[in-house]
């Protein structure tokens, strides 16, 4: 709780700044000339760019989350429900190709199953 605390206050301090920087730019641009749409527009567009990056980022982060390697790993030993469509651990063959290549026996396109008919859920 006193970690989620303290991260709210330094969430709160670091935007607070982000906003005086920027109205500091404003003022910057507006007093060399700048009319005061493009004064406000050019941090606006910095503000964007940032933003993006920042999401770009965090989806590259969640990506992992989905932890592909350890449910390929636990499919190859047996476990999940990844492992009927996985060779056996003494394969040549990876988990990564395995569970990239459709199941056999599946139409192209169409979701992978287990036994009972029930749909997989991709690596």
């Amino acid at each position: 709780a006193r970690a989620a605390v303290a991260g709210g206050v330094a969430l709160v301090g670091g935007v607070t700044a982000w906003l005086f920087m920027m109205a500091a730019l404003v003022m910057l641009l507006r007093a060399s000339g700048l009319s005061w749409w493009l004064a406000m527009l050019l941090p606006g567009l910095v503000s964007l760019v940032i933003a993006g990056i920042g999401f770009w980022m965090s989806m590259r982060y969640f990506e992992h989350t989905r932890l592909q390697a350890t449910r390929r790993q636990l499919a190859r030993i047996g476990i999940g429900e990844l492992s009927d469509f996985v060779s056996d651990p003494d394969s040549a063959r990876s988990a990564r190709e395995d569970t990239q290549a459709p199941p056999p026996g599946d139409a192209p396109g169409e979701p992978a199953r287990d036994s009972r008919g029930v749909e997989v859920t991709p690596p």
